[in-house]
């Protein structure tokens, strides 16, 4: 009785590291995406300036991973700037 309900649960992301890992991946891209947008809301077209100026706190602050975050956001930021904020 247990084994189909192991199987199940081995045949989804939970119990497949490599899809829990894009599962993560994923949430992660939608905080980027919807950060970026919550920022060109709130700082219009100096968004990408406002992430510029946390980029650069981070290399001073030597936190690399706030570093890599604040660059993906600083993309997504520029991305949709260039789409007209048309960004699913």
């Amino acid at each position: 009785m247990l084994a189909p309900l192991q199987r199940k649960l081995e045949g989804n992301c939970l119990g497949d590291p490599a899809m829990m890992e894009g599962v993560e991946h994923s949430a992660h891209r939608l905080r980027v995406e919807r950060l970026a947008r919550d920022l060109i809301a709130q700082y219009g077209a100096r968004a990408v300036h406002v992430v510029v100026e946390r980029i650069n706190k981070a290399i001073d602050d030597h936190e690399h991973p706030a570093r890599d975050f604040w660059a993906e956001v600083a993309h997504a930021v520029l991305e949709q700037q260039r789409l007209g904020g048309k960004v699913d």
